[in-house]
């Protein structure tokens, strides 16, 4: 049985483009792309619960790659140019760096003909500025967290006071996983000079008022990706990117048992179809992360920005370190970070320790 909630949201969908539009589509991308056994459903964004065809193949490369060199006389081979500056996730360099995504996509290395790589050599530049010692973001130490999570107060304080360094130094984005993290932060540092992007509310009216001057920061779960914040001359706006946390989300149960189901049915094991799973949800959290901190602040070549990570898992000697994640022009600056501690102070990164350099004289 649907809960009420969702037969309204189901209801709205149909109302907004309907069913009839909606069958069609997912018919015609289910053609291409799955098969008979496909399990599939209507899914909401997590953010701002836009309703959507759900469709999480496990097995998407296949039919990628099918399609791609022809299904039929209808469809015959196609030329794919993938191009992204923040998409990639891996410590590669070169063509292996991409290794992983054309694998995804069922792409075969003999299948690329020509391969060119353009790369200034300075194309802006960003210092980082990590969580110093502080406690994990949740009460029970999760690695991801829902609506219903339960914050650590200890960390929130010091996000807080995080993020009120961030202002001392220019205008601000300050990127959380969740609006129900946005609205606690508003608790604890509700100052006029910052626009929280609550649920329900605009970020495109935040912009304009940073961009007028109004606020100095937006603190939003909605600019990862696909927003680009300049002064109204198309200038460079933005001296902080702050991240609160990395933005993994555990997917929904349906989208869990639809995938366990499709691995089932091809003679794997729910175990196997879990491992999976979860390792796509960290890296997608991983490549968000970076769409977020780096795609946010560098627009231009000559951009200078501040990347300000309050989750004490992220570091260069932690958890999460990602050698794959930041690019490798920035990687010596994320190596030489800042620490933050809960006072306000920042201390410089520890020195490596390493084995003594020997002279010998002969």
């Amino acid at each position: 049985m649907m809960p009420k909630h969702s037969w309204r949201q189901l209801k709205d969908l149909e109302n907004a483009i309907g069913m009839n539009t909606l069958k069609g589509f997912y018919q015609s991308l289910n053609s291409i792309l799955t098969d008979e056994y496909q399990p599939s459903c209507l899914a909401w964004s997590p953010v701002n619960r836009i309703a959507s065809v759900a469709i999480d193949n496990p097995f998407a490369g296949l039919a990628f790659s099918r399609w791609t060199r022809g299904i039929s006389d209808q469809q015959p081979p196609v030329s794919v140019m993938l191009t992204s500056g923040t998409l990639g996730i891996s410590t590669q360099q070169g063509i292996a760096r991409f290794a992983p995504l054309r694998s995804a996509l069922g792409i075969r290395e003999v299948d690329i003909s020509s391969y060119g790589r353009y790369a200034p050599s300075h194309y802006g530049d960003i210092r980082f500025v990590l969580a110093g010692d502080v406690p994990n973001p949740f009460m029970d130490n999760r690695e991801n967290d829902n609506e219903q999570a339960d914050y650590n107060q200890q960390w929130l304080a010091f996000t807080a006071n995080m993020l009120e360094a961030c202002l001392k130094e220019g205008a601000t984005l300050c990127l959380c996983p969740s609006f129900a993290e946005v609205a606690e932060l508003q608790t604890l540092v509700n100052l006029p000079e910052i626009g929280y992007h609550l649920r329900g509310s605009r970020l495109d009216e935040l912009i304009e008022q940073l961009q007028a001057g109004q606020i100095t920061a937006i603190v939003t779960p909605s600019a990862w990706e696909g927003v680009g914040i300049r002064s109204k001359d198309g200038s460079q706006l933005l001296k902080n990117i702050m991240v609160t946390r990395l933005p993994v989300q555990p997917p929904s149960r349906v989208m869990e048992n639809a995938f366990a189901a499709r691995y089932i049915s091809n003679g794997r094991s729910r175990d196997e179809a879990n491992k999976v799973l979860f390792a796509r949800v960290r890296d997608r959290g991983l490549r968000k992360l970076r769409q977020g901190l780096i795609g946010r602040g560098i627009r231009a070549s000559q951009d200078s920005v501040t990347g300000w990570i309050a989750d004490p898992r992220i570091g260069p000697d932690r958890r999460y370190r990602l050698a794959g994640v930041i690019p490798e022009r920035f990687f010596s600056n994320y190596e030489q970070a800042e620490y933050f501690q809960s006072d306000g102070h920042r201390i410089p990164p520890k020195p490596k320790t390493g084995k003594p350099e020997v002279l010998v004289w002969l």
